[in-house]
């Protein structure tokens, strides 16, 4: 759904007058975010896990290893440096599903390997479904979602209408 949202989101600009290149410019943007979605979905599932077992400390140390890499990717990829292309505001989303997939990778390894993690067979039952678990998942998660889905939706609305005011006004909106 999170996809499907990301790639018809500029469409609604062309309904709220945008000017062209802001359209252009969100279109390029939203559809380089595509690419961050997978990693970023697989990660919440692990940090929530994480952080449901008491280990927050493993989620703050990859945070603070993950952010640097994250920053110098976004630059590189939208500026073209240290070799890589020159994507302009392309590079964020790509700079930030390289580091997802990266970090992900690196994480899930980890978690995989360690003595720690090991016993608690974190990946012992990917791809089993429990219909019970599942049942009660969907009854406390769908409120949330939805709450959610509300909050950032109310977000998104607002920054439409201060676009229909001014860029000045729309960059002070975001800033917030």
């Amino acid at each position: 759904a999170v996809m499907i949202i990301l790639v018809c989101a500029p469409y609604f600009l062309n309904w709220h007058t945008q000017p062209a290149r802001v359209v252009q410019l969100a279109y390029e943007l939203l559809r380089s975010l595509l690419w961050t979605i997978p990693g970023l979905m697989v990660w919440g599932v692990i940090q929530q896990c994480l952080q449901g077992i008491g280990h927050t400390k493993f989620i703050f140390v990859s945070n603070f290893i993950n952010i640097p890499l994250e920053i110098l990717l976004i630059y590189c990829l939208i500026f073209g440096k240290l070799g890589l292309p020159a994507c302009g505001i392309a590079g964020v989303g790509y700079g930030l599903a390289v580091s997802f997939t990266l970090a992900l990778a690196v994480i899930i390894t980890y978690l995989a390997t360690s003595r720690r993690y090991k016993k608690l067979n974190l990946f012992g039952e990917v791809g089993k479904v429990h219909s019970a678990y599942l049942k009660e998942l969907i009854r406390i998660g769908l409120p949330m979602g939805f709450m959610a889905f509300v909050e950032v939706s109310t977000f998104a609305i607002v920054t439409l209408w201060m676009a229909r005011f001014s860029s000045t006004m729309l960059a002070a909106h975001q800033i917030l």
